[in-house]
C-alpha cells in the first residue's frame, strides 16, 4: 500500500495545487491513500465545510489538523460528524469533543489514522503525545505505524 502524506494546506493557494496536481499525482505514483494536514486551509488559519468537501474533491482520504483547528467556528460541527475526513490531535483536551482517530479499510487492509500534537509552546494544556500513543495503540489492532512528527518552533 502507498500512503502519501501531505504537510500543511495553506490557504487558496495550497488548495489550488490540490485541485490541478493531486489526481495525476495519485494515479502516476499509484497512491492507494491520501491524508493531509488541513488545519489552516481556510486562508492561512481553520477550515470551512466547504473547504473540507473542496480537500476532500480533490482526493485527500483523511484531513488532519492542530492548534489553528477551531480558528473557524464551523469547526466544532465538522469534527464530530460521523462520515467525518477530519480529525483533531488525539491529545487534545479529552472536553474538546471530536474525532480523534479515523479507520478506513484499503485494499482489505486496515489503516488507522492518528493525530498527535507536541506539547512545546502550546497553550491548549495537551497530554504527552507518547504516553497518548502508547494507549492508544493497545486499543487497536494494527500490522504497521507510520510515525509523522512536526516540529515548530
Amino acid at each position: 500500500m502507498k500512503i502519501l502524506f501531505i504537510g500543511d494546506i495553506v490557504g487558496q493557494t495550497g488548495r489550488d495545487i490540490l485541485k490541478t496536481q493531486l489526481k495525476s499525482i495519485k494515479k502516476n505514483n499509484k497512491i492507494d491513500f491520501v491524508i493531509a494536514n488541513g488545519e489552516n486551509s481556510a486562508h492561512g488559519s481553520g477550515i470551512t465545510e466547504k473547504i473540507l468537501r473542496e480537500i476532500i474533491d480533490s482526493g485527500v482520504d483523511v484531513i488532519t489538523s492542530g492548534n489553528h483547528i477551531f480558528k473557524k467556528k464551523e469547526a466544532i460541527d465538522l469534527v464530530n460528524k460521523k462520515e467525518n475526513h477530519l480529525i483533531i490531535p488525539a491529545n487534545y483536551p479529552e472536553k474538546i469533543k471530536a474525532n480523534r482517530t479515523i479507520e478506513k479499510v484499503i485494499d482489505g487492509q486496515k489503516v488507522v489514522v492518528i493525530n498527535l500534537m507536541g506539547r512545546v509552546f502550546m497553550k491548549e494544556g495537551l497530554d504527552c503525545p507518547f504516553q497518548k500513543i502508547d494507549n492508544l495503540l493497545t486499543k487497536i489492532s494494527y500490522n504497521a505505524i507510520l510515525w509523522l512528527i512536526f516540529m515548530v518552533k
